[in-house]
């Protein structure tokens, strides 16, 4: 698959040549290898499993697909609004990044703590250009 994956890239203006076929058949079959694989190691997993083998794959079926890792972000706790010390959880991940956007990026104040009448000092001179030579 590699040296297909060399040659597709070499035709790469030439969307017609044999060698995005062949290797697009080639990923094909290499992915169904993996699949297979995966599934005869499971079965060959479970035909073999000792006692405690069998908590590990149960806990392998009983938990959600994903990458075994955990949730990146818990669950939030935020105060309710006119409820002093009352916390609500939230869980769902459209509720955190509404909650994360609300705390990173709160909204324009009102009034501006900046004077009106503010002289801003000049702005730097652009900086020299890089030439060549300071890249060699």
């Amino acid at each position: 698959m590699k040296k297909l994956s060399r040659l597709a890239y070499r035709f790469w203006a030439l969307p017609d040549h044999i060698s995005h076929t062949e290797l697009r058949k080639a990923r094909n079959e290499y992915r169904e290898a993996i699949i297979e694989a995966k599934r005869r190691h499971w079965e060959d997993f479970l035909e073999n499993a000792a006692e405690q083998d069998l908590w590990t794959a149960n806990r392998y079926l009983k938990e959600p697909i994903g990458d075994g890792g955990k949730t990146r972000i818990p669950t939030l706790k935020v105060p309710v609004e006119g409820e002093d010390g009352l916390l609500q959880e939230i869980n769902t991940n459209e509720g955190k990044a509404k909650i994360l956007a609300q705390i990173f990026f709160p909204k324009k104040p009102e009034l501006s703590r900046v004077p009106e009448n503010h002289e801003y000092p000049e702005p730097l001179p652009p900086p020299p250009l890089i030439t060549p030579e300071q890249i060699t």
